[in-house]
């Protein structure tokens, strides 16, 4: 009785379904790059259709469903970078790990410092070259802070650019130079500087170090914090070297 519905991907001919489908699209507009969102409460439907002594073997099967056409998708199409959203980071998962390029933490998009909070208790577990937000704070010009916010996953943009000015463009593109000197260091190790803030009145920041090769990065915030100085405690540093 609605206009929309929930596929059901545990059926083995919607998976057929939708690896053609992806396929033709793929091929027709050359695309390179799929953000397969999720936009959708799916309680209801493994209500309305499993008895309650089957309760969650749908979702369970549903799921092995998308596993598979992903699957599928990166081996045919190598190429073409799929990532992952679910009204922000609802479907983050080993699972959806293994089978997606990159993941979206969250909607929340507009309010740098819980997008720093975000990164901050994500970089603890999952890599940081796997994760993204984005800069789409409604604010101009845009802050520093708003863009070293982003540092601590995939830097994206999708503030209204076409209108900054020729001042805020170049701000932006300098900060882009900057990210992507350090980017390679994300997929590095990650040591908190700070235990994960609970209000803006604590500072934070976080340490990326690649032990290899004894290079990293890191991004102290102050916030709100009334302190006007913290001592971090840096990891991995070696005591007779000097550092910029």
């Amino acid at each position: 009785g609605k206009q929309e519905g929930l596929l059901n991907f545990a059926h083995r001919q919607v998976q057929q379904w939708a690896v053609a489908t992806y396929d033709r699209l793929i091929e027709d507009y050359g695309i390179k790059w799929i953000f397969w969102d999720n936009n959708i409460d799916p309680a209801p439907y493994w209500e309305a259709n499993e008895a309650p002594s089957r309760r969650g073997w749908l979702q369970h099967d549903h799921i092995r469903g998308v596993w598979n056409v992903r699957e599928i998708l990166l081996q045919k199409h190598p190429d073409v970078l799929i990532e992952n959203c679910s009204s922000g980071g609802r479907r983050i998962d080993l699972g959806m790990f293994k089978r997606s390029h990159y993941h979206v933490l969250s909607d929340q998009f507009w309010y740098p410092d819980a997008i720093r909070y975000q990164f901050s208790g994500a970089d603890w577990c999952l890599p940081a070259d796997k994760i993204k937000s984005i800069v789409d704070a409604p604010l101009s010009p845009l802050d520093d802070y708003v863009f070293h916010s982003n540092f601590g996953g995939l830097l994206s943009i999708t503030e209204n650019v076409e209108n900054w000015s020729a001042e805020e463009r170049q701000r932006a593109k300098q900060h882009v130079q900057v990210y992507k000197s350090v980017r390679h260091l994300l997929r590095k190790d990650f040591h908190p500087l700070f235990p994960q803030p609970q209000s803006l009145k604590e500072w934070d920041g976080w340490q990326f170090h690649d032990p290899q090769s004894g290079a990293g990065f890191i991004l102290i915030f102050r916030a709100e914090s009334p302190q006007e100085s913290a001592s971090p405690r840096f990891e991995a540093l070696n005591r007779d070297a000097r550092y910029t």
